[in-house]
């Protein structure tokens, strides 16, 4: 029979085992941070709350071909407008503006702007920004520390950085053959609208 203190140390490196592990998984992330989930909600909402931004966005489509958006929109309403480019081809570019009610676009090559049916322009990237927003809210499979968060939208992986107040500040999704990198800055920004 073994002696009964020569139990012990085996005892004791199990206990200290479970104990290291249970004090690992609660320093995963910073003493007194939030878990990621929650912090991505509050960052969507501090976000949102600034009411508009700046936006700029890089999609690469699986033949290489990228187009970059830049513009101003609101994120709380459809107010927006915003000029797409070619990467490379600068004669390629066509513009986009949204008020609540009117949306019109200029195609690439023309002076002229069209007006279309708002619900026709609600799947383009201009109108989809504060769409975008609301999805990370709901996002699924949350993982991160700090300013790096990761998580699943839609069935689509993505990575969501803040910036140092806490707001969302870039997104970077790939899905359907797209690799989108979205930037948000100048929060607030007024968007001044106007019809052509």
């Amino acid at each position: 029979m073994p002696h009964p203190h020569r139990r012990c140390p085996r005892r004791l490196v199990g206990a200290l085992a479970c104990l290291a592990a249970a004090v690992g998984s609660a320093c995963a992330r910073p003493a007194g941070e939030p878990p990621a989930a929650e912090r991505l909600k509050r960052a969507v909402l501090r976000t949102v709350d600034e009411g508009s931004a700046r936006v700029m966005a890089r999609i690469r489509s699986e033949a290489g071909v990228v187009v970059v958006v830049e513009g101003v929109s609101s994120l709380v309403g459809p107010e927006a407008w915003a000029k797409a480019t070619v990467e490379g081809l600068p004669a390629a570019s066509s513009e986009v503006r949204m008020t609540a009610g009117e949306t019109w676009v200029r195609p690439p090559g023309s002076t002229e702007w069209i007006a279309v049916d708002p619900a026709v322009a609600d799947g383009s990237p201009v109108a989809s920004w504060g769409g975008l927003l609301r999805g990370l809210a709901g996002a699924t499979g949350v993982t991160g520390t700090g300013s790096r968060l990761a998580a699943t939208v839609d069935g689509a992986r993505v990575t969501v950085l803040l910036d140092g107040q806490g707001r969302v500040s870039r997104v970077q999704r790939q899905r359907d053959g797209l690799d989108v990198s979205l930037e948000l800055s100048d929060f607030g920004v007024k968007v001044d609208v106007e019809p052509p």
